[in-house]
């Protein structure tokens, strides 16, 4: 059998290993010296970097300054695992023009009320290294303060977990006191911040219909996996878990949505009585036994007043939906 490193030019023969994946070409390398040269050549991974990256919105500076420095090898293989990253740095956040769309889980307040939901351009939102963010549209409106009516700035901030999860720095960051957002990244690189109820995109967002893998049915946060997020944020607490005192007035308060003329007692164990871990078991037992009670087929109400919906016994509706009023938005 005639070698095709003989036999064919060595330009096609290159070009043809080029669309061999990196596991594939160590072992072309292994056949002789002169295949490891051509498959280790730098025209070979010249190439496959600028048919990884094609579609690629974002490969960073570093990966492409190494491939210009005459390492496209090393910039092939440390940019597919960048890539993969969940974590955004500060500068990265900073740097991106971001798309933001509410969630059908919003409610219909909000989705009549957002370009993306009616065909149009979403809404552009800008972070800034002093902690700011803001709006380069006029939706979402700016937060107003409930007593003094000025407006609230909006600042963001890393924070260590959320919905249950932890992860490297830039893995979570929170807006004043809205549910967290979640990083990750899409197919081209780009990345992506969701909480239960909105959607940012650091590349252009497709229209609605346009891309099913953006689409709500697709994407990974709801308000079950944030549902103690979305609770404090519309009841309007920030508790301590290891506070009784406030876990008991928290679960009195929802045990009266649920039952308004019923009785709820519940009793802590003794501090010295407590383990560790242990100790907290139950009062997240306690807890998910109010979540287990929830009805998944509640809406918000188009009015925004929670008070409404509460005598009804129906208190999904402090999960699964932002409240109505301007001080609410994100």
């Amino acid at each position: 059998m005639c070698d095709p490193l003989y036999s064919l030019p060595a330009e096609i023969f290159s070009y043809i290993l080029s669309y061999l994946t990196p596991s594939e070409l160590g072992k072309c390398a292994l056949m002789s010296t002169m295949w490891s040269e051509v498959a280790n050549s730098t025209y070979v991974w010249d190439t496959m970097c600028d048919r990884l990256w094609r579609n690629k919105v974002y490969v960073p500076e570093e990966f492409r300054q190494e491939k210009s420095n005459g390492n496209p090898k090393r910039a092939y293989i440390q940019s597919l695992e960048d890539g993969s990253r969940k974590y955004i740095k500060a500068e990265e956040l900073c740097n991106f023009m971001w798309n933001f769309r509410f969630k059908e889980a919003a409610g219909d307040h909000w989705l009549n009320n957002d370009p993306w939901w009616k065909d149009s351009k979403p809404a552009r939102v800008r972070f800034f290294p002093d902690g700011r963010t803001t709006t380069l549209d006029d939706w979402p409106a700016p937060q107003h303060d409930d007593n003094t009516g000025q407006m609230v700035e909006r600042r963001w901030k890393f924070i260590k977990a959320a919905a249950g999860k932890q992860g490297p720095l830039g893995s979570f960051l929170q807006i004043n006191t809205f549910p967290p957002l979640i990083v990750s990244r899409f197919d081209n690189w780009g990345f992506l911040l969701q909480s239960c109820w909105v959607f940012y995109t650091s590349f252009p967002m497709p229209p609605r219909g346009a891309c099913t893998d953006l689409e709500d049915t697709a994407l990974d946060v709801t308000t079950e996996t944030m549902k103690q997020e979305a609770m404090r944020y519309n009841i309007g607490v920030e508790f301590n878990l290891h506070d009784h005192a406030q876990i008991l007035d928290l679960l009195q308060l929802l045990a009266h949505i649920h039952q308004p003329n019923g009785n709820f007692q519940i009793n802590f164990p003794d501090d010295e009585d407590e383990g560790g871990d242990d100790g907290n078991g139950d009062e997240n037992d306690e807890d998910d036994g109010e979540d287990d009670e929830d009805d998944d087929d509640a809406t918000m109400g188009d009015d925004g007043d929670e008070e409404s919906e509460e005598d009804e016994g129906d208190c999904d509706h402090a999960m699964e939906a932002p409240g109505n009023d301007s001080d609410t938005q994100e």
